[in-house]
């Protein structure tokens, strides 16, 4: 299936050839220089897994940098044999015993990473794939970058059925990031990467903001951090029409809007604008904002070489 999902990937900008390059032919694309070792944790909720867990655990076994993976199983009515996906990693594997949400999965997750002392936590869903140098150019950057306490990137998009959808390009710098989460998450939550600090500081994810509580931590986290993304495609995901996203969207909208109230800030302009903009897309309908999405979204992102 990886294989299969790589080959369909290559129309939107992504090879074939990336994930079975030669490592010679896929150190071109590695950062000028090897950052020191770090203390990584790697967060990856699961439910119900099919052949897309081969896929995520395929692009991270490319990662160039050591890391732990922390695999949560929330209450799966179906494992895979974990065992046998999990033995070419450094690893813990929680197994839930009923289904609980991704919000405390995440948590229980986080919080044996902080528990064992890791530097530095990186975000990751079950089906996406990491571009071979994501981690190692996060974390060159945070370590370049001590005034940065999160980083993202630019995602490419896809369907159900791997068809190229669109680049997700946000802003790059803190102050246009802090502007336009006024409006909204200015990343893509699986492609970010938080010093560990961050969630000793300020806690884990809240369970008060049902379908959006990736929104509510880093507004939360922006209250006393700084962030930044990357711009380059390091990131391949599948928006897919079962997704929280798509299946509470009217739930997510809410608990947006509620985050916005709570964070507001009422002298500057970019928040009412927000909460506008929150109220009218309550009101269109799913296929409309589907089919704007591309409309909106057109800007390409840079590629690295290869990809």
């Amino acid at each position: 299936m990886a294989g299969e999902r790589q080959e369909q990937m290559a129309g939107g900008g992504m090879t074939a050839t990336l994930k079975s390059a030669p490592k010679a032919q896929r150190d071109q694309d590695s950062a000028a220089e090897t950052p020191r070792r770090a203390d990584l944790a790697v967060i990856l909720p699961c439910y119900n897994p099919g052949a897309e867990l081969n896929w995520t655990l395929d692009s991270l076994q490319d990662q160039g940098v050591p890391f732990k993976l922390f695999v949560t199983d929330d209450g799966s009515r179906t494992r895979p044999d974990y065992r046998s996906l999990l033995k070419d990693f450094d690893h813990e594997l929680i197994t839930l015993g009923e289904n609980v949400g991704v919000c405390t999965v995440r948590n229980e997750s986080i919080r044996r990473a902080l528990e064992q002392q890791f530097d530095y936590l990186a975000i990751i869903d079950c089906g996406d794939w990491a571009h071979p140098t994501r981690f190692e150019r996060q974390l060159e950057f945070l370590q370049a970058r001590e005034d940065i306490s999160a980083v993202g990137s630019a995602v490419e998009l896809y369907d159900d059925d791997m068809n190229y959808l669109h680049d997700y390009f946000p802003p790059s710098h803190d102050d246009s990031i802090h502007r336009a989460l006024f409006y909204g998450l200015a990343f893509k939550h699986p492609a970010m990467m938080f010093r560990a600090s961050v969630f000793r500081t300020i806690g884990l994810y809240s369970a008060d903001y049902a379908a959006a509580e990736d929104y509510e931590l880093v507004r939360r986290a922006a209250c006393t951090h700084k962030f930044a993304n990357l711009p380059l495609v390091l990131l391949w995901k599948v928006e897919s029409l079962t997704s929280v996203s798509a299946t509470q969207r009217t739930n997510q909208l809410l608990s947006r809007l509620k985050i916005q109230w709570t964070y507001r800030d009422l002298s500057k302009v970019h928040c009412w604008l927000g909460l506008a903009k929150t109220l009218i897309v309550l009101s269109l309908p799913t296929s409309l904002i589907l089919r704007l999405k591309p409309v909106v979204y057109n800007k390409r992102a840079p590629r690295l070489q290869g990809s």
